[in-house]
């Protein structure tokens, strides 16, 4: 059954692809949330449309700045050559997951999009806080190394089993 069902989703992700195009996911591979983000999409992806690649991989399209993949996602639908940002990417990279195309619907209409903006705004703004808060590698910030004994060695606890 298991084979059947992977070459029924490979064909209909094949089918998919040539009908509406690969769509290239550019994330902060920095961000902890962003990263976790990716990991998600990643399994949900399910017809293989997505194409995640993090900012600071080599061979970026031209015409993209480190300014603006820095501040927000940012999608480029092949099949339709257009370039994507903040809610409108959010949409269309949801439209590609199974069962998604009616939250990307829903995303699409003008106030909610408009509110959809602002939210996506608020958290990128915020993303260091929130990553913290979720236990996930905070965005950019450098963390030190824990401290070492002057001979390079960390001190060790002893431990002795209970009587």
């Amino acid at each position: 059954m298991l084979p059947f069902l992977s070459r029924t989703i490979a064909a209909v992700g094949a089918r998919r692809r040539r009908r509406r195009g690969e769509l290239l996911v550019i994330y902060d591979a920095s961000c902890g949330g962003c990263a976790a983000t990716v990991a998600v999409l990643r399994r949900l992806d399910l017809f293989r449309q997505l194409h995640l690649m993090p900012s600071d991989a080599a061979g970026l399209p031209a015409g993209l700045t480190s300014e603006l993949t820095a501040r927000t996602i940012v999608v480029l639908d092949r099949g339709r050559d257009r370039l994507l940002t903040r809610a409108p990417a959010v949409a269309r990279i949801l439209a590609a997951l199974p069962f998604g195309a009616p939250l990307a619907f829903v995303l699409t209409f003008p106030g909610i999009v408009r509110l959809a903006n602002a939210l996506y705004d608020a958290v990128a703004r915020h993303r260091h806080g929130l990553s913290s808060a979720l236990g996930l590698d905070a965005c950019r910030i450098e963390t030190a190394p824990p401290p070492r004994r002057p001979n390079g060695h960390h001190r060790r606890e002893q431990w002795t089993a209970p009587t």
